[in-house]
């Protein structure tokens, strides 16, 4: 299958190609893992300011260095589209066009976009950057070719009044994200932080130390240490704490930050200082980096000569990996017992793929001949089949590969190979069903991942959107007094993803057996590796029919075992799941009672399920499942059991809402089964009921900050070189509701001139009106200003995810200052004059001391006097305007000092609460947003619905308090996720969100 590449030669694109050809899982697995690690905020997954990804991508800032207007990466892009994808009718020039940039309208607040459609057809777009607005006639654009021409027509208008917080490079991958989520989920760009965690992914080797590291309460602590690697060399331990890397400190360091930083060239050196219980202070490590590879196999000998291989990945190595280890365990079987392995269990679930060349070389170790895979592109007219090989064949030993919903794409071209030459018994659940082959295509630091062709197992069957269907089936049955979880259908999987592939030719498979057995929480036995180990030592046959059959009678015994513990399990709870057989049609009645009136966030909600028999015979095992669009009230069951004729059984489905659930009308519907049935009773109809929920009153916030530095400092209260200081925030609750359970921490976006010695405290509670010091504690090394000082605020409410971030406004000096004057004195106020935060005549004005107000003077610098005050420690006033007060004067050694709010998140008011149902196709949201202008920028308000752009209003004035909006939003059928957000500058953020059904 031939994979072109643009500026390289033919020689150069052969000895890429095996390293190109990638199932997509890996970047899938690899986007996840940084998904878990990313810094979310309140600015929702709209829009993120530059300066938070130039920690990661050198250069990011240099707008100036990428020209938006040309779209080079994008033009690039549709190249490669053009050429190579899969199915060349599912690129629609017209929506990927408006795709893309609906992407940028939700990264850049300013931009909105909006398609102008005829008989479903989009015929122009208007898009609007600011004040400027222009339609765009899409009436010439037919083709790719014709759509990145107008796409560069599209961003030359915009480009020139776009805002600078936001570089051109992103805007351009946005706008490709979008244009190529069109195509499918699994053609996508990834970005450079993106692509380099994807190849290492791969290739399984990387520069580094050999640790595995964790965040936890703002600490950056070492996980576990890997044998024969720098790290174990230089004696780290699993639990210590890594306080410092370099210069820099770790803490509130972000794990992608960490990662970047310790890893690098072999060969170069790392300073790590670490803390461990043995050591009164942390101690220096130096580390010197090497070739670190990570192993994608793991196996084990089990009892009665068995093989165990779990292989997390399809790496570089695994196929050579996975043959080196089944050659040490059969040389381990024979030196304990002088006989060959009894068979193998190859453990494949939870792997998200890897690479097609290991999943064909991993099959081809346990085939003789036959077709492993046959990939299909072009729009089916390019065809490649892999055929197995003679050599290095374990052909005879009996195998089992256990399976399950995350078992995807390279996993599933293994499972599929094996199952369809009667080669293994596949254990398991259904997997996730990616049929699909994706080509890397290097682009810049960048890289295209697209889809290129459709494999197809044995047989050319096709497991796009179905997966492989194991021979055993697996059905996990939990009983808990609490936790209730039959055997039902696990609803994941790629038929689920939006904009997946068709499948081609697919013949149905049916499970051999299903076994329902009973799961406890508590329980460490692996049932699936239990059951393997009983079905492989029960045969020893190396075919899959052969083993089937043989192994009916324990098959039998564990059917008959488990059902009896699944039984007393429920009856222990009430339950009577006794076994039967139900009549083809069952006449059964069901009602589900919902609480009356609206719910609290944080309440407990009772959902009765009861069922009435109306028919002669009775029903058995029947249960109920839940629908609804809001996650809490999704998939939840209700096992009725035995329903004699003309009785009536109840369930209670009890469940905690959380308290960050906003005001909404939640829809539930339950579906009666028998069993662990796929399908629903007959006869039986869904029914459905509604849950009114109230939000709890969110907190909001705001802040005053000052330095204090007369401790460790001159005390002038400046930031000034080689200093350590206090920060004192005072964090304000300025919303309608309390905060709970609240994180402060202070977070550096500079350089490593800034040192964090303290940046984080729990706050339980801070009600509404109220507020809480917090003290952090930087060092500075060096010389300072106020570029390398960027330091970020982070108050987030835990419970109710309310958060803030801002970057504080800090005074420095770009020296070492003037000296502290140690002097007691007493004055009087000669004229009103106002305080301040430091010596400085660009400090902060605090307030007002009237005049005649007497003041304590502890210290002075030049003609500044130090004020002791309460909670601050000190103000600064200027001599002038006091006079030495009289002899024998009472004044108090602290003064008053007025709270005043530096900064205040935004306000947002709506005129009139939108209903939660409404069979209007539109509804109008209006209300005003106040501000404090915290920044030399423009105030504004904009609202999506859930992920689309529908409304932007931008402030008149710079100086504006109020910005008022009317809007009138379409409404989609079913629920509408409204999120209102109110922008003071490009940080300071507050949202508000509102749920509104539309009923048909």
């Amino acid at each position: 299958m031939s994979t072109p590449a643009e500026n390289h030669d033919e020689v150069e694109s052969r000895r890429m190609r095996h390293t190109r050809l990638i199932i997509a899982g890996s970047s899938f697995a690899m986007a996840l893992a940084l998904l878990l690690v990313m810094d979310l905020n309140d600015r929702g997954p709209h829009f993120q300011s530059d300066r938070y990804a130039a920690n990661v991508i050198p250069g990011a800032l240099n707008a100036s260095k990428h020209e938006l207007s040309r779209l080079r990466i994008l033009t690039r892009c549709v190249g490669y589209i053009r050429a190579n994808y899969v199915d060349p009718e599912r690129a629609d020039a017209r929506a990927m066009l408006f795709s893309a940039l609906a992407d940028v309208e939700r990264k850049v607040p300013e931009f909105m976009v909006d398609a102008k459609n005829e008989n479903g057809v989009i015929e122009s777009v208007s898009v609007r950057i600011g004040k400027h607005t222009q339609d765009f006639s899409l009436a010439r654009v037919n083709d790719l070719y014709t759509m990145s021409w107008k796409l560069i027509d599209i961003f030359k208008y915009i480009s020139p009044h776009l805002g600078s917080t936001i570089s051109g490079r992103d805007i351009e991958y946005a706008a490709i994200s979008g244009m190529l989520r069109t195509l499918d989920p699994h053609s996508t760009l990834l970005t450079p932080s993106v692509y380099r965690e994807m190849k290492l992914g791969t290739t399984g080797k990387f520069g580094g130390l050999g640790i595995v590291i964790s965040q936890r309460d703002g600490k950056l602590i070492i996980q576990s240490v890997m044998e024969r690697t720098p790290a174990r060399t230089a004696g780290l331990k699993s639990g210590d704490i890594i306080t410092q890397i370099g210069a820099e400190s770790t803490i509130n360091m972000s794990l992608n930050d960490a990662v970047n930083r310790l890893r690098g060239p072999a060969g170069t050196a790392v300073d790590l200082w670490i803390n461990r219980k043995a050591f009164t202070e942390p101690v220096k490590f130096r580390v010197v980096r090497a070739n670190i590879t990570l192993a994608s196999v793991t196996t084990q000998l089990l009892e009665g000569g068995l093989g165990y291989a779990k292989i997390k990945n399809f790496q570089q190595s695994t196929a050579d990996d996975l043959k080196a280890a089944i050659e040490r365990m059969t040389s381990e079987r024979q030196r304990l017992s002088n006989l060959p392995l009894s068979g193998l269990i190859l453990d494949v679930r939870d792997n998200p793929g890897g690479l097609l060349d290991q999943a064909i070389n991993v099959s081809d170790l346990f085939l003789r001949d036959g077709t492993i895979v046959t990939t299909v592109g072009s729009g089916n007219k390019v065809r490649e089949e892999k055929i197995a090989s003679v050599r290095d064949t374990w052909s005879s030993i009996p195998l089992a590969v256990l399976v399950n919903k995350g078992s995807a794409s390279a996993s599933e071209i293994v499972a599929g190979a094996l199952r369809n030459h009667d080669r293994a018994v596949i254990i398991g659940r259904q997997t996730f069903g990616k049929g699909s082959v994706q080509v890397i295509y290097d682009i810049d630091s960048a890289a295209l991942k697209l889809t290129v062709a459709q494999y197809l197992t044995p047989g050319d069957e096709s497991i796009q959107n179905i997966g492989i269907t194991p021979h055993l089936e697996l059905l996990p049955v939990v009983v808990t007094e609490g936790d209730i979880r039959l055997n039902s259908e696990d609803h994941r999987g790629e038929r689920e993803l939006e904009n997946h592939l068709k499948n081609a030719t697919t013949t149905a498979h049916i499970p051999a057996a299903r076994l329902s057995y009973l799961q406890s929480a508590s329980d460490d036995e692996d049932f699936a590796v239990e059951l393997a180990k009983n079905v492989l030592l029960s045969s020893g046959n190396p075919s899959t029919k052969s083993v089937l059959e043989q192994v009916q009678p324990t098959l039998d015994g564990i059917r008959q075992r488990e059902a009896t513990r699944i039984v007393q399990a429920l009856k222990t709870v009430g339950i009577d799941w006794m076994e039967g057989s139900n009549t083809r049609n069952p006449r059964l009645v069901a009602q589900l009672n919902v609480p009356q009136g609206p719910l609290t966030a944080g309440d407990n909600v009772r959902l009765e399920l009861q069922v009435k028999n109306t028919g002669k015979d009775p029903a058995y095992r029947v249960r109920g499942r839940s629908v609804s669009s809001a996650s809490a009230f999704d998939d939840l069951d209700f096992p009725i059991g035995l329903i004699p004729p003309g009785k009536t059984r109840t369930y209670v489905q009890t469940l905690k809402l959380a308290r960050s659930m906003q005001t909404e009308r939640v829809k539930v519907g339950v579906s009666l089964y028998a069993d662990s049935a796929k399908t629903k009773l007959h006869n039986s109809r869904e029914i459905h009921a509604d849950v009114d929920i109230q939000a709890l009153q969110r907190p909001r916030y705001g802040y005053s900050v000052r330095v204090l530095d007369h401790e460790s400092g001159n005390g002038d209260g400046l930031i000034n070189e080689n200093e350590t200081v206090t920060i004192r925030v005072q964090i304000h609750n300025i919303g309608s509701g309390a905060s709970h359970r609240t994180l402060a921490t202070l977070r550096n976006r500079g350089g490593q001139e800034v040192f964090i010695t303290k940046g984080r405290e729990w706050i339980e509670s801070i009600a509404p009106g109220k507020s809480h010091f917090v003290d952090f504690k930087i060092k500075v090394q060096g010389p300072i200003s106020p570029e390398v000082l960027e330091v970020d605020l982070q108050v987030t409410d835990s419970v109710l995810r309310q958060r803030m971030t801002h970057t504080l406004d800090l005074p420095t000096a770009d020296s070492a200052g003037a000296p502290v004057i140690l002097r007691p004195s007493q004055w009087v106020v000669q004229q009103d004059t106002s305080y301040q935060d430091s010596a400085h005549t660009m400090g902060i004005t605090l307030g007002t001391y009237a005049k005649g107000t007497p003041l304590f003077s502890d210290a002075r610098i030049g003609d500044w006097l130090r004020i002791p005050v309460q909670n601050w420690d000190y103000v600064w006033v200027k001599r002038a305007n006091l006079l030495e007060a009289p002899p024998g004067v009472n004044i108090p050694q602290l003064a008053k000092s007025d709270t005043k709010i530096a900064i205040t998140q935004p306000d947002i008011q709506l005129t009139e609460m939108p209903p939660l149902e409404t069979n209007n196709p539109t509804i109008r949201i209006a209300g005003k947003a106040s501000f404090s202008p915290v920044e030399n920028e423009h105030p504004d308000v904009y609202i999506f619905r859930d992920n689309d752009k529908v409304y932007f209003q931008r402030a008149e004035s710079i100086d504006s308090t109020v910005v008022d909006f009317t809007s009138d939003i379409e409404l989609k059928p079913g629920r509408n996720v409204l999120s209102i957000y109110a922008r003071a500058g490009r940080d300071l953020i507050y949202k508000s969100r509102l749920t509104v059904q539309r009923s048909p």
